[in-house]
Order: structure tokens, then sequence, then C-alpha cells
């Protein structure tokens, strides 16, 4: 009993901290993140939907899996239109992936003290990359939220049973991520195999296949459901070709790039993370963790992450918290188990300095894109007159 009032208030701390950071980054937005096309091309339908409820675009007719934009539409007609409320929603979905990440390592016991959270926190919302997905507005942090509710279904525990006794909440995930998008279920599909053929007890593989069916029928439904919705908004073909247009394995395209300098920008896309997995790595051998082969082939599967997605057609950089959240799991759990004081204490000073470098190297390029905006601001009241409601007017600038 008195462990679980820990871990509760260990969870408060934790989630107060993390409002602190959503807080400051909603009220900073306008500072720190500047419209540019993927967001402009995943908010505009959705723009003209809670308007004028109509499932049409002058930038870019949504044709990505549409949970997001459903869920951005009901929160657009809350708040209003604007480059604002759009990002607020990214950091909305942080939030809550934030909420639910921090209570599934805790119930798993890999998060268990006080300085582990605290280190995950602040490497969580202040990475260099992910950090940029926060106020991005785009459907990653979506994709993101289901991706660990699922693999936390099909995962079992230490004790060889399950997070839910009951298969129900896996379908539901799935029929979820399906709607969110496609682009983590080909990871996915590969650590389910990993999984199943690494696990011992018959029992427990049995109760994986069961779960991967329910899975497999819940990725269907709602991939059916996608198309008929297509279908009736007249964009099915276009959402169809989008799986292979976008995917430089079946194309063989991906701006002139061969596999070999694909997979080398893969692993150079995050440097950050490499070097805070590299660290946990340090502290976990340090501790004598290593020793245990869940957190070798851990670390080992981590690492494939940016190959295995490369393989799979496409791994851009608003992918990389694909990478980055295992990463994030692996560093609170090495601080987690760090035993002298003061070496924690000097583990989270280096954690702090690390974050707090972010904004600081990214400083210089966010005066530059203020600046941008300002001239921007001038030329659209000097040309007011030509910006009359019946004019069509085009812009190649999506600052504009």
């Amino acid at each position: 009993m008195q462990v679980m009032i820990k871990a509760q208030r260990y969870f408060s701390i934790g989630l107060g901290i993390a409002l602190m950071f959503a807080i400051a980054y909603i009220l900073c937005i306008d500072y720190i993140s500047f419209p540019w096309r993927d967001e402009l091309g995943t908010s505009d339908t959705a723009v003209n939907v809670a308007l004028y409820g109509k499932w049409t675009s002058h930038v870019w007719k949504y044709s990505y899996n549409p949970l997001h934009a459903f869920l951005l539409i009901a929160w657009l007609k809350i708040w209003g239109v604007s480059h604002m409320t759009v990002c607020s929603f990214t950091v909305l979905l942080a939030f809550v992936g934030y909420a639910v990440l921090l209570r599934i390592l805790q119930k798993r016991d890999l998060l268990t003290g006080m300085t582990g959270i605290v280190a995950f926190t602040l490497l969580y919302w202040g990475g260099f990359n992910f950090a940029q997905l926060i106020t991005y507005g785009r459907t990653d942090l979506l994709v993101m939220i289901f991706t660990i509710l699922i693999v936390n279904e099909l995962t079992p525990t230490k004790d060889g049973g399950f997070y839910h006794i009951k298969r129900w909440p896996t379908l539901v995930y799935a029929f979820l991520l399906m709607g969110a998008s496609i682009y983590s279920i080909p990871l996915l599909c590969c650590y389910c195999l990993v999984l199943l053929f690494t696990t011992m007890d018959k029992t427990v593989r049995q109760e994986l296949k069961w779960r991967y069916l329910y899975a497999i029928i819940g990725f269907t439904v709602s991939f059916v459901l996608v198309c008929l919705f297509y279908y009736y908004v007249h964009g099915l073909f276009k959402f169809i070709n989008s799986y292979l247009s976008f995917n430089a394995t079946i194309t063989h395209d991906d701006e002139g790039r061969g596999l070999i300098e694909r997979l080398a920008d893969a692993y150079r896309a995050d440097i950050y993370a490499i070097i805070v997995l590299a660290a946990a790595v340090v502290l976990i051998v340090t501790q004598k963790e290593l020793r245990y082969k869940k957190i070798i082939a851990s670390v080992i599967g981590v690492l494939c992450i940016p190959m295995l997605m490369v393989f799979a057609g496409r791994y851009r950089f608003y992918y990389l918290w694909i990478f980055y959240v295992p990463v994030l799991v692996i560093a609170g759990y090495a601080v987690d188990r760090l035993k002298k004081k003061w070496v924690s204490i000097a583990i989270l000073a280096l954690v702090v300095v690390s974050v707090s470098l972010r904004p600081v190297v990214l400083s210089q390029g966010f005066s530059e894109k203020r600046a941008q905006l300002s001239q921007i601001g001038k030329l659209v009241d000097e040309s007011s007159s030509n910006l009359k409601a019946r004019d069509d007017v085009l812009f190649g600038n999506s600052m504009f």
C-alpha cells in the first residue's frame, strides 16, 4: 500500500512538471514555432470543415488516415482557427502521451524513483528533435500515443502476465492506431514477430497469438472504414496512392538517395538521441545491469529502429519519436537504477544542462523566422487592396 501511495505521489509530481512544460510551450508557440508546409497540409482541411462544413482545401486535401483531422476539427470548433490552436493541440497530445507512458513505466517497475522520473520528464520535454515535434501541427504524437498503448498490450510483464487481462483493449488500440496512421505498424509487426519467436513459455506464446489476432482485426476493420470514408469524400484513390507514392522502397525514389545514404541519414537524424542512448548504456554497465539479456536485447532492438523504418519505406524527421521514445525508456531506467545519491544529482544536472541548451542553440533560427514573419506582415498590409475576399491569391511561402 505504501509503495502504491509513493508511486501515485511521484506520478503527480511528474505530471505537474509536465503540465508546466506544456503551458510554457503553448504560451511560447508564436515565438518558437512557425507555419510550415505539413502543418498547413494536415490542418487546412480540418479548418474548412470547422468553418464551412466542407471536406476540402486550397492547400492540400487531406489524405492521411483521418483520425487526427477528426479530433482537430472538434478542437478548432472549440478554440477557433489559428497557428496557436493547431499547434497547441499537438502540445495537448504530447501531454497525454507523457502521462500514458509514465503510468505504464511505473506499473512495469521501470521507473520507481523520483530521480528517474524527473530525468525522464526533462528528456521528454527538452529533447532536441522530439521537442520540435511537440509544436508541429501534424498527426505524429497521436500515432505515438496509440503505438505506445498497443505495444504495452502486446508485451508480457516480467512475471509472464499482461498489462490488461482482457484482450479487447488490443483491438481498440489497433483500430485507433490505424485510424491515426499506418507508418508505425510495419515496425510493430517486426517487434511482434521477434517477441513471438523469443518467448519460451507456451502459455504466453498462445496468448500472444490471440492478441495478434485481435490486433489484426482492429487494423482491418479500421482500414476498411477509412477507405469507406475516403470513398464518401471522393478521395479514395488519392488515399491509397499515398501509401505507394510516399514509400521509397516501392518507388525506389527518395530524392535520388540510395539505400546506404538513406541509412546514414536515418542514424544522423537524431544525434541527441544517440548520445542519450550511449550515456544510458554506460550508466547501465556501471550499475552492472547489462548482464540481463533483456536489457542487451532492448538496446540492440532500439538501434535497429532507424534501419527498419528505412526498409519499411519512409523515415522523416517527424517520425523520430519512434526512435527517441524507446531511448527515453532506457535512459529513464538507467537513471532510476543509480545507487549513489551524488551520481544521481550529477546526472540530473547534466540532463538539465542538455535540455537548456536547446533554446540557446535554436534561438538564432527563431529570430530569423520572426523577422521573416514581420516582413510578410508588412507585405500583406501593403498589398491589402489586392487581397480581397472575391480574389483568388496563391501564396508559395507557407508562412503566409
